[in-house]
């Protein structure tokens, strides 16, 4: 079955008739020059200092970014060997001289003081100090970048990217919006995990249980439950779960290696296919081509940076509960062979604390005979609000020239957290998941305009022992289940970047192309490998009277009859065309056939990107993107409710607008989403809904002022116009439809303000803020309670680094919820659980409890203190 999203021809020629309408002619851009095949790449030099301009890297479709460019520039002769000191400092502060256009499609590559090539490329309306070369590596015209490794302005409000295109540009000349997170703050936020950095993205409304759904990113307006509906990254590799489709395994990712963290605001499926509706996460880390060490950029030396965190919330807690986080990135560098290493530990328990603020996570629940029978006299198992969590992750990377084998191992294991009531499910038994992966990357130029990128990956996305369960039954019985999932899956993939260079339709034009395909076989588990399961009466009974413990699926068991396989493969071809210096427009289409489904789907995305007036950037977005119903869902229903389980469907229109000055900048951002055939599901039944809607508005605003040594400031503001979905009710049988009457969709703040400031004190102390402004939010409709209130939280971080004699060492001390706010988020899933004490009848002996399987509130740790070292090498 095929289905093709509508495009909008209209909507492009609208767009064409603005871009020739408004087009400038102030200067025309020369021919891109022509690499030599044979050439050995450059590495590649983000630092602002040298304004070193790189080609484009190649693309790819669900595999790593290259880091090296797609075409390899030629060597530089002697004549025009790197300039001395005072020659690039000049050349810094002034537009690089144009080559001579001698009327052919190529122009010699110029080359710059390390002896890269440097392709022209139109200025844009940015303003001066803000250009990109090509690339996307910032020159400063005006000034001297500063040398004590200080995030500059620019570098903040236009990075380099790689995400929204597959090719490095400037964020503002990116076919979408773009939010990035350097590795610098990362640090200066204080953030101890990849995830915490979604609670200050606009658009994201966070939900966190911290148990076996360890937290849920609701991202402009989508409500969902189990999958999630953008695809997360690390160099361009998907690790969405096979089997649930979440991303939840990036709260177990870790931060040392972390160059920067690429956000891009809406749909993404004609680039990377299905599950990218709302936008795409991608990770970035640190590569040996672009090395922080002055060691490794001659040639070879080893980078070291490590990071040692202590975490205690200011409640009473015990020691050994205390967080321990151990985050460590090791990389070492000789000619054309690099190694990288990086790993992570993250062991601790959810803030008792927290299991008082709510009814159903009190410890007299948990430790109640009666409820429990012996269970309680397991530690282990029951007894307390005791969740733990141990996330682990390693990545480890072999590189010669273009070649790049790596593995990556990444483990979430957590209890229940505050998911259920504590009269029907105990938190401690843990919850796990864990991805483990081993790619080949192969990078070579077929000619002077075409680069290949080959990839071969081979996954396992398993749910394994020790996933344990212990619930309690209505009738007062009470079982304990070890379950298994064992997925596993392999892909390949092509992609190939072309610069097709000038066509010459409009002076200075410029045309380039991707085409890329992937064919990847899964091997899921239909339902989990479960073990146990036998009841067991807690009021009249004890263990010594026969109850028998279950013992955990072997690792190697196998059921064939409870398996299946599943193709998905896909093909794009994407361009962009630009024209009148100013002025480009973005086309690509993509075609997925997913086996699940026996479905093929098509996806569109439409472009413009206009500078205007040397301030003002311009972005009018059209984009289509399809989500494949997790397996986990499909799988989980009768054979007749997933037969008619359909795609997701969506389209986007988006309009952008960015004000760039010296050292302000202003974003807004206007979207409307139409989205068909979302699932939801409703008391453990999953159904296309007719209708689902949503519109909003993200504005942000940086700012760096002449404090001190500086102040950065930035601030968000999301609001919602409104989000709409179809109702449902409830039919004789008990199973729920949905009607044609809107409704508005619970859980999410129709207003949030973030922001945050750092200080720079001096070269060695750095203080930063962040605030978070969270309006009331309307609850789901089987939550039995109303609105959840407002709420608002401060965080700091406090940064000194050590004198000379103690080179590359810091210290840290974070305090998160610094005004200790009492406050709690929205339920997941249907969140129906009561808040009225629980009492056993005293004539019956029938207990009268939550009358619910997931509890309305999730009350959120309180004032807590993480002392960190750093050490950099």
């Amino acid at each position: 079955m095929t289905k093709r999203i509508a495009a909008a021809p209209n909507l492009l020629w609208a767009l064409w008739v603005l871009i020739v309408g408004s087009g400038s002619a102030r200067a025309q851009p020369t021919d891109p020059p022509v690499p030599q095949p044979d050439d050995p790449p450059a590495a590649v030099d983000t630092a602002p200092a040298e304004a070193v301009s790189q080609p484009p890297p190649a693309e790819q479709a669900e595999g790593p970014v290259p880091s090296e460019p797609p075409t390899p520039p030629p060597e530089p002769s002697p004549s025009e060997a790197a300039p001395t000191a005072p020659e690039a400092t000049e050349t810094q502060g002034s537009a690089p001289p144009e080559p001579m256009d001698d009327g052919s499609n190529t122009q010699p590559a110029r080359a710059d003081a390390r002896g890269a090539a440097e392709e022209p490329r139109a200025t844009s309306g940015i303003p001066p100090a803000l250009r990109l070369q090509e690339g996307g590596t910032v020159a400063l015209d005006t000034q001297k970048p500063p040398e004590d490794g200080r995030i500059t302005f620019q570098e903040i409000v236009n990075p380099t990217i790689i995400s929204a295109s597959r090719r490095k540009e400037g964020a503002l000349d990116a076919p979408a919006s773009v939010i990035t997170i350097s590795a610098d703050e990362i640090e200066k936020r204080g953030y101890t995990e990849l995830t915490e950095f979604l609670d200050d993205l606009p658009g994201m409304d966070v939900i966190r249980p911290y148990g076996d759904t360890y937290l849920l990113p609701y991202w402009r307006g989508f409500r969902n439950d189990i999958s999630s509906p953008f695809l997360f990254m690390i160099d361009g590799v998907v690790w969405n779960h096979l089997l649930f489709s979440d991303t939840e395994i990036m709260a177990s990712v870790p931060l040392s290696n972390i160059e920067q963290i690429e956000i891009v605001y809406g749909p993404a499926s004609a680039l990377y296919g299905p599950n990218a509706a709302m936008g795409i996460i991608n990770v970035i880390t640190k590569q040996a081509e672009d090395p922080d060490s002055e060691s490794l950029t001659a040639g070879k030396g080893l980078n070291v940076r490590s990071t040692l965190s202590f975490r205690t919330p200011t409640s009473k807690v015990r020691l050994g509960d205390m967080t321990k986080i151990a985050d460590a990135h090791v990389m070492w560098r000789e000619g054309d062979l690099s190694v990288s290493a990086t790993a992570r530990f993250d062991i601790g328990v959810l803030e008792p604390a927290i299991g008082e603020q709510w009814e159903y996570t009190r410890d007299r629940y948990y430790g109640d005979r009666r409820l429990w029978g012996d269970f309680v006299d397991q530690p282990e198992l029951a007894g307390a609000f005791r969740s733990v969590h141990d996330k682990r992750g390693a990545d480890l990377r072999v590189r010669y020239k273009g070649t790049e084998l790596g593995f990556q191992y990444y483990r979430l294991l957590s209890g229940t957290g505050t998911v259920y009531p504590a009269d029907l499910v105990q938190n401690q038994p843990p919850d796990v998941s864990r991805e483990r992966g081993v790619f080949l990357l192969h990078r070579q130029s077929l000619s002077a305009h075409i680069v290949s990128l080959t990839m071969a990956r081979y996954r396992e996305s398993d749910v394994p022992n020790p996933t344990s369960f212990l619930s309690r039954r209505p009738n007062g019985t009470a079982r304990l289940l070890y379950s298994q999932s064992n997925n596993s899956g392999f892909e390949v993939t092509e992609d190939l970047v072309i610069d097709v260079g000038r066509v010459r339709a409009i002076d200075g034009d410029n045309l380039q192309l991707n085409f890329g395909v992937r064919y990847a076989r899964r091997d899921l588990q239909r339902r989990y490998t479960v073990t146990g399961g036998d009841a067991f009466w807690p009021v009249d009974e004890s263990f010594e009277e026969g109850y028998e413990f279950p013992v955990p699926p072997a690792a190697d068991r196998i059921d064939l009859e409870n398996r299946v396989d599943a193709d998905v493969a896909g093909l794009y071809g994407m361009a962009r065309y630009t024209l009148l210096e100013d002025h480009s427009i973005d086309v690509g289409l993509r075609a997925d056939y997913t086996g699940l489904l026996d479905q093929t789907l098509t996806t569109f995305r439409g472009g413009y990107v206009g500078h205007l007036l040397d301030l003002l950037t311009v972005k009018l977005l059209y984009g289509q993107a399809f989500q494949a119903p997790g397996p986990r869902v499909l799988f989980g229903l009768s054979d007749e409710q997933s037969r008619n389980l359909r795609a997701e469907t969506s389209e986007t229109l988006e309009a952008a607008v960015d004000l760039l000055t010296d050292n302000l900048a202003i974003t807004t951002s206007a979207y409307f989403v139409d989205y068909g055939d979302a699932i939801q599901g409703v008391s453990g039944f999953y159904s296309n809904m007719p209708d689902r809607k949503m519109a909003g508005l993200d504005v942000g605003v940086r700012a760096m002022l002449p404090v001190m040594r500086g102040l950065s400031v930035w601030a968000y503001y999301s609001g919602y116009f409104f989000v709409q979905e179809s109702n449902f009710e409830f039919g004789e049988d008990g199973v729920p439809f949905f009607t044609d009457e809107l409704v508005d969709v619970g859980d999410l703040a129709a207003h949030k303000l973030l922001g945050g400031a750092t200080l720079e004190l001096n070269s060695q102390l750095f203080v930063t803020l962040l605030g978070r402004l969270i309006g009331s939010r309307d609850p789901f409709k089987l939550n039995p309670l109303g609105p959840v209130p407002s709420y608002f939280t401060l965080d700091t971080n406090l940064i000194y680094r050590l004198p000379e004699m103690f080179d590359g060492m810091s210290l840290a001390l974070r305090i998160t919820n610094l005004l200790d706010t009492d406050y709690a988020h929205p339920g997941i899933l249907n969140a129906d659980a009561s808040n009225t004490p629980g009492a056993f009848d005293p004539d019956t002996g029938t207990w009268s409890g939550s009358n619910g399987f997931y509890n309305a509130r999730l009350p959120q740790p309180g004032r807590a203190v993480t002392l960190s070292v750093r050490l950099d090498l």
